[in-house]
């Protein structure tokens, strides 16, 4: 389902990136049966303001659950915001993921593009 289906899967590098997250203090690792989420502390490139980024989410049921954690933990961790990526599916209609940020409070700042080599 996922946009980056056509591209190669390196499992141990997953697997390491989620060690080193559950081993950084400013790592966050969220697991329940049916979804994770993945991401870390950072400052903002262009300022000081520390945020949490999501790197990866995904869930099969209880996402919204997810994200209400993965923002407590932001919060325990003193960060100031929390950026979310939404993918993108050209057959399918992205307002639900506008609409489901939108109602958690999130604005949108920056939309990502990707062009293949």
């Amino acid at each position: 389902m996922s946009p980056w289906v056509d591209t190669d899967y390196d499992h141990n590098k997953v697997m390491n990136i989620v060690v080193n997250l559950i081993k950084s203090s400013e790592g966050v690792v969220l697991i329940h049966p049916k979804g994770f989420i993945l991401g870390k502390v950072s400052e903002l490139v262009f300022g000081k303001s520390k945020v949490l980024y999501e790197f990866a989410w995904w869930a099969e049921d209880q996402g919204t659950s997810l994200l209400r954690a993965f923002e407590k933990k932001g919060e325990e961790l003193g960060v100031s915001g929390v950026v979310m990526a939404s993918l993108f599916y050209a057959d399918q209609n992205n307002e639900r993921y506008n609409k489901m940020f939108a109602k958690a409070g999130y604005v949108p700042r920056e939309t990502f593009w990707y062009k293949e080599k």
